[in-house]
């Protein structure tokens, strides 16, 4: 308890001797040639040598450096640091707006500069994730159907494409639903999640497209009977192997496993029910779907059969 304590106390005072010692040498500057009855612009140079003779003022020898390198005789400042001690927020758009709003204020000197900070560099990530997104989720995509084009025919192709974008609708759907914002993790999920999403959708497409069956209705279910159970097998063990992060502390690894969990979801139940909706009725729509209408009643049966053994 009382290690604790002291613990409480020393972390305290390193707080509290830290807000009392960080000051810069501009605010330092300005308050001595207040002090002086001089102007904060046009005499800033000219007094750096009295001002940094000071005892005071020598721990600032490090953060401003004149042109020449004589403060008696500065002509003006080559570069200088700052220090700014201030409560952040904690939402990246926050910081990003504060960076931009800091850097902005140099616009408006006689000299350039630029405000940093270890979380601009998460909030300038950020910023830029969403155009990183959308084009590497087009460029993936894109590849994809190229590939399509390849190895499948143009129906099976464009079918594919369509479930792959639809999935990933649904896929953003979900992650601002369960508050999954965009950033690194995320994004290198979303792009994942189009590879994924083929193995889900080419093994139904290929199995429809290769069966000897002529309506729609039985393509569907010889592609289910072949594939279904396999397409199936593969979300759940993929699901099942990927349910441990969602329990892990880190939050990169929540992340990571609620963008799996969409994919997986939403990849398994496009492949099964919507994908052979769309290449059935692309099928009617070209009058390729030939019913294989069955005979009425009994008699008509024990005709076809009769037919097909005179044949």
């Amino acid at each position: 308890m009382w290690s604790r304590f002291l613990f409480f106390l020393l972390s305290f005072a390193s707080i509290f001797l830290t807000l009392v010692s960080v000051t810069s040498f501009a605010h330092t500057h300005k308050t001595y040639l207040d002090n002086n009855g001089l102007d904060h612009y046009t005499d800033f140079h000219a007094n750096i040598g009295e001002w940094i003779k000071i005892p005071s003022n020598l721990r600032y020898i490090g953060d401003v450096e004149c042109a020449n390198g004589d403060y008696d005789n500065c002509d003006y400042i080559l570069a200088a640091r700052n220090w700014i001690l201030a409560a952040s927020p904690t939402k990246t758009k926050s910081l990003f707006v504060e960076e931009q709003a800091l850097n902005n204020m140099f616009d408006t000197v006689s000299f350039e500069g630029f405000a940093f900070t270890q979380v601009y560099g998460y909030a300038d990530s950020d910023d830029r994730m969403m155009d990183y997104t959308f084009k590497n989720l087009i460029t993936a995509t894109s590849v994809v159907f190229i590939l399509m084009l390849i190895f499948m025919d143009l129906p099976s192709a464009v079918a594919i494409l369509i479930c792959i974008c639809m999935i990933d609708i649904d896929l953003m759907g979900m992650m601002y639903i369960w508050n999954v914002n965009i950033n690194s993790v995320s994004f290198a999920g979303l792009v994942m999640s189009v590879g994924l999403s083929i193995d889900y959708n080419v093994h139904i497409a290929h199995a429809f497209l290769h069966s000897n069956a002529k309506s729609v209705a039985k393509k569907t279910a010889d592609a289910m009977d072949l594939m279904g159970m396999s397409v199936l097998k593969g979300a759940a063990t993929t699901l099942l192997g990927s349910c441990v992060l969602g329990f892990a502390s880190s939050t990169v690894f929540r992340i990571f496993f609620k963008v799996c969990f969409g994919t997986v979801i939403f990849g398994s139940l496009h492949g099964i029910l919507f994908l052979p909706v769309i290449l059935g009725f692309y099928m009617k729509v070209i009058g390729v779907d030939l019913e294989e209408t069955a005979p009425q009643n009994k008699d008509e049966e024990k005709d076809v059969e009769e037919g097909v053994q005179k044949s």
